[in-house]
């Protein structure tokens, strides 16, 4: 095998014929080739190539002809997406894709070169994905074929691709995602009760808090500043990359002075072990949180409701809906982007839509007046006499 400037060549000892290894745009590839001169063409050939700024589609058209595709496969284009995406895109939305990335390169389809990938692949996946006991959610499955859309448009981008076949992908229906579950005042002392020391912080930090579950494995201790009482919630962690200042309540504040250690730097995290290592993981939350309700007593309604880390946010501003909170609070303090999202704690504020159906009441019950205002008055003044 002889080593040279670009690639190399091999020949095989029973065989006849040699092969021609090289890279380009950090995807390895290998070409056999009749004879050693042929080799050595071909690679002076590709390095010329590379050197003007050609990628590896238009390397493998132009040298060895490839018209129908270069061949690249959907797991050989996923750590390239990943080194794509990296600087793009905030840390929690990275970690998230790699984790689902990780879960879709187990489909046989993705062995397959990207050109030979068509719609039916992904349909039947989804279909897979989505049946059996342990199948996900239309939600899950929307997100996977929306990442496998992003993966084609940068291959295309890149010439790796000719078409999408994610784009044609039927959505699956997301009906009932606006159900909001959240926690009544006794099911959130019984939880807390039945929490263990280590636990309870991070309760606390989402009940208290509303802190999504990236923002709170990522909260450092440079973030908690009890000087004025609030927590820092940095713009690399939020889910709309804007920085927010939450308010810290008593109890909080109580437990993470607790938590606080002399020795502890600003910039570790704050559910760290000693020696910066993450006390918690996303896994080890959701253990914890199941160890937790199992201890609850027998009678609790909490074994009744399908409580996840994200209901304790949801009862964050549930809680503060029903004490009279703004939307514009509430989604300030949620780092939600716009507050149309916070519109599904509407039916929580005290008193939400009271006086319409108090008017609605009087007209029906005979009331004359056309103006809102009197009616209202005449009718609550016929309620207290």
């Amino acid at each position: 095998m002889g080593r040279r400037v670009f690639g190399s060549i091999s020949k095989p000892v029973d065989r006849a014929g040699c092969f021609i290894v090289f890279s380009v745009d950090g995807v390895r590839r290998k070409r056999k080739v009749r004879s050693e001169a042929e080799g050595e063409r071909k690679l002076a050939a590709i390095h010329e190539m590379v050197l003007s700024g050609r990628g590896l589609a238009d390397v493998l058209r132009g040298v060895f002809g490839e018209v129908t595709g270069h061949g690249m496969t959907f797991r050989e284009a996923a750590p390239l997406l990943l080194q794509y995406r990296e600087p793009r895109v905030r840390a929690s939305t990275f970690k998230a894709d790699r984790y689902r990335l990780r879960t879709i390169l187990r489909a046989p389809w993705t062995k397959k070169p990207l050109v030979a990938i068509q719609a039916k692949d992904l349909v039947q996946y989804v279909s897979k994905r989505m049946s059996g006991r342990s199948g996900v959610a239309g939600p899950t499955a929307n997100r996977d074929i929306t990442l496998v859309s992003a993966l084609y448009r940068w291959a295309m981008k890149m010439g790796y691709a000719d078409a999408n076949p994610a784009r044609i992908v039927d959505v699956e229906p997301e009906r009932g995602r606006a159900r909001t579950e959240w926690l009544r005042d006794d099911e959130i002392q019984e939880l807390l009760a039945a929490a263990d020391t280590r636990f309870r912080p991070v309760l606390l930090c989402l009940l208290h808090a509303g802190l999504r579950r990236g923002e709170l494995m990522s909260l450092s201790w440079r973030s908690v500043d009890f000087d004025n009482r609030w927590l820092i919630v940095e713009p690399e962690y939020t889910k709309t990359g804007k920085e927010r200042f939450v308010p810290l309540t008593a109890a909080l504040e109580t437990e993470l002075a607790r938590l606080r250690k002399p020795d502890r730097a600003d910039d570790e995290a704050v559910f760290a072990r000693p020696g910066g290592r993450m006390r918690h993981s996303e896994g080890s939350l959701r253990y914890w949180l199941a160890k937790t309700l199992r201890s609850c007593p027998a009678a609790s309604s909490l074994h009744r409701k399908r409580v996840t880390l994200h209901v304790l946010r949801h009862t964050f501003a549930s809680c503060l809906a029903q004490e009279g909170a703004s939307f514009q609070d509430i989604s300030y303090l949620m780092g939600h982007l716009t507050t149309h999202v916070t519109q599904r704690y509407a039916h929580m504020v005290r008193g939400a839509g009271r006086d319409s159906v108090d008017l609605l009441d009087h007209r029906l019950a005979g009331g004359t007046s056309s103006h809102v205002g009197e009616a209202l008055v005449q009718y609550r003044a016929l309620k207290s006499a």
